[in-house]
């Protein structure tokens, strides 16, 4: 049985109203053997979410839904 991964890797840059960086990384995120692809997508998004709460600066007027 031929098994799959699939593998994600985005460059992620969050940038304020002036052009000055606020978040600038790579994220990966995959899925070995047996399982959906949108599990990686839902697993990306949830490590982006995760970055831009941590980020002290960033206000935001709406607040990030919950993925779980």
């Amino acid at each position: 049985m031929f098994r799959a991964s699939t593998v994600l890797t985005i460059d992620l840059q969050l940038r304020d109203a002036t052009g000055h960086v606020l978040l600038q990384k790579e994220l990966d995120a995959s899925k070995r053997l047996r399982g959906e692809n949108l599990e990686v997508t839902k697993g990306l998004s949830k490590r982006i979410c995760k970055e831009l709460t941590d980020i002290p600066s960033l206000k935001t007027t709406s607040s990030i839904k919950n993925l779980d």
